[in-house]
This record gives structure tokens, C-alpha cells and sequence, in this order.
């Protein structure tokens, strides 16, 4: 099948941005968040580059984790997200959070119905101060404990998320302190993986995390701080070359106008492979080494680039994205919305 548009990965840059993390975290475990498609990465292709080097994966619901078991059996994954799908979780040797007394009552009674061959294993998620998945109340977190001892339980971790870092240190030691009031209640005969995230809590707050386990998305995909390299480039190729007259238009609605003859090409990809319309003419590709700035509207499935100066034709690769945080800027958005966009790439 003929590809518009290719995601490359970069093995060597995402291995050395791994290293740093476990420098960084003073050789803590790592769990490498894998969900959405590894942030557009590729899910499957990031998996095979760093089995046997990370700890765990961690991924947003069952079916991810079940694409991710149906690769490798053996796999080690986490469902961070919430989900109620306790057999397939028990039967495909899932790890998954539980994030409230009603959730786990809901696995005791799944528990107490079924008979099953394998543990549960859960991961108690405290909410800490984002308010969004976690147990808040002391009483629900020992609760889960207790119920935990005479059914086919096994409290593999307890997690947290952290809402701040850097941006905002009170905030965030809060968030630590609350963290630590709930493991100081863990019975003594139970030894769970301690785990928090994100990336920007281990840049940022490295001496704040005395725990068995970072979970880290993407700051191994070359982001969050200068000494991380980006992972991800998207390549495609030049379609067509025509030359336009001083006067004339490019695009949609008149996107652009040309001040002097110029030469043009055409590259096929568009918003509708997550190239924002709202990038015309605020960026640039590189072709044969140069940058070239795209000029009109983009258009669903095609852009436009001002080749007047380079030598190019139809076939030659066009660079059209290497840095996330470029094209985060110009939006007005973040990295992480940047490169889950990727995946829509086919």
C-alpha cells in the first residue's frame, strides 16, 4: 500500500533518553506509559524496542493491554485508566488500578462469583490532589486491605499521579505529603511497587521521590527537558512542482498570494493526518537539507511549500515534523496533544 506520510522512530535516541531517565531517577524502575498508541509513536514498535529494558508498560484500558498481551504473552502492563473488565484482566495476567471503594467491592463480588486459576492484580491509586482517579479517604484505603486478605488478591502496587511539579512546589509537596500519609498505613507484611508519575515530577522534583518506581511517558519520547532527544520525525514526499506567477493564488480561500514568481510542491498530508489547519503558513519542512516555509490554507489531505530556492522534484523526502514543541508553541498547546496526533498518520 502507497504511504503519504511515514512515522520513523529513532531506537538510538529513544534508548539514550531511557538511560537518562534511570540516571536521573537513581536507577529506579521505570514503567514506560505506552498508551495512545505510544503518544503516535507506535505502540507495537515501541513495546519491541524496550522489552527487557523497562520494568512495565503502562497503558490507558483493556484494549491496549490485550493488543499489547496478544504480542507477547509474557508482557508485563499496567491499566492505569479504570476499568471493570476484571476477567479479561485476570485471565490475560493484566495489572490494573483500582481507584475506589466502589471499585474494588465490585472486584470482591467478581471475586466472590468466580472461582479463578490467577490473582487480581491491583494497584491502589490515591488521588493525592488531582481529583481525578484515586482514593481519597484513609478509611477506603485500609478498608481495601482488609478485604483483600481472604480473597485471590494480590496488591502487586500503590500509585499516585502528581498534578504539579516545578510549576508549582508547594502544591506538589502537598500532593507528597498526603502520598505518604496513605503508605505509612500499609501493613507491614505487604511489600507493594511504590509508583508515581509523570515525567515532569522526575526532572523537576528528582530529590522529592523516594519510591520503588517512576512512570514516565514523555520525557522518553525527548521531552521536558534539553538534554532529552525527540524520538518521532514524520517524513513524506513531494507529489507535484509547478511554477506560479507573481499575483496568483495558493490553496483554499486564497491562503496565499504571491508576491514574485515563485516554484511550488506538493506534499500529501493534511489536517486530516493531524496537521493542524491552523499551522498554514506558520511553519516550515525541510527538503534536501533546507527549511521551506509552507505557504496557503492546508488543505484535508495535502499542504503547500515554497521550493523557489531549492532544487527539488517530484519524490524527493520532505522532513515535515522533528520538534513537538515547535508546533506546540505555534498552537498554543502542549507536546503530548502535538505527537498523540501522529497516529493519524496512515
Amino acid at each position: 500500500m502507497e504511504k503519504n506520510g511515514e512515522v520513523v522512530i529513532n531506537s538510538r535516541n529513544l534508548k539514550y533518553n531511557f538511560l537518562e531517565i534511570k540516571r536521573l531517577s537513581g536507577g529506579k524502575k521505570v514503567c514506560l506509559m505506552i498508551k495512545a498508541n505510544a503518544y503516535g509513536h507506535g505502540m507495537i514498535k515501541i513495546y519491541d524496542l524496550m522489552k527487557g529494558l523497562v520494568d512495565f508498560f503502562g497503558v490507558s484500558n483493556i484494549n491496549e493491554a490485550l493488543q499489547i498481551k496478544k504480542h507477547d504473552p509474557f508482557s508485563k502492563v499496567i491499566v492505569v485508566g479504570k476499568t471493570n473488565r476484571f476477567d479479561l484482566c485476570i485471565d490475560n495476567d493484566i495489572s490494573f488500578v483500582i481507584d475506589s471503594r466502589r471499585h474494588f467491592n465490585a472486584l470482591a463480588q467478581y471475586l466472590d462469583k468466580n472461582q479463578t486459576t490467577f490473582p487480581a492484580k491491583i494497584h491502589i491509586k490515591v488521588n493525592s490532589g488531582m481529583n481525578r482517579l484515586g482514593i481519597s479517604t484513609v478509611d477506603t484505603f485500609k478498608y481495601i486491605f482488609k478485604n483483600s486478605e481472604k480473597r485471590n488478591i494480590f496488591i502487586e502496587g500503590i500509585s499516585t499521579h502528581f498534578a504539579t511539579a516545578g510549576n508549582d512546589s508547594v502544591f506538589f509537596l502537598n500532593q507528597v505529603k498526603k502520598f505518604n500519609e496513605f503508605l505509612s498505613l500499609i501493613p507491614k507484611r505487604y511489600s507493594p511497587i511504590i509508583h508515581v508519575g509523570g515525567s515532569g515530577v522526575l526532572l523537576e522534583n528528582k530529590s522529592e521521590l523516594d519510591y520503588d518506581m517512576v512512570r514516565v511517558g514523555l520525557a522518553m519520547y525527548g521531552y521536558g527537558a534539553k538534554n532529552f532527544k525527540p524520538v518521532l520525525t514524520l517524513k513524506s514526499k513531494i507529489i507535484k512542482i509547478m511554477k506560479i506567477h507573481k499575483g496568483e493564488y495558493v490553496g483554499y480561500s486564497k491562503g496565499f498570494c504571491a508576491e514574485n514568481d515563485m516554484k511550488i510542491a506538493v506534499v500529501p498530508l493534511g489536517y486530516g493526518d493531524g496537521i493542524s489547519r491552523k499551522l498554514s503558513n506558520k511553519f516550515c519542512v525541510k527538503i534536501a537539507g533546507k527549511q521551506c516555509p509552507v505557504i496557503g490554507n492546508i488543505c484535508m489531505d495535502m499542504f503547500f511549500v515554497d521550493v523557489t530556492y531549492v532544487d527539488v522534484k517530484e519524490g524527493d523526502e520532505v522532513v515535515v515534523f522533528w520538534d513537538a514543541k515547535k508546533w506546540a508553541r505555534i498552537l498554543g498547546t502542549i507536546p503530548y496533544e502535538i505527537l498523540t496526533n501522529m497516529s493519524l498518520v496512515r
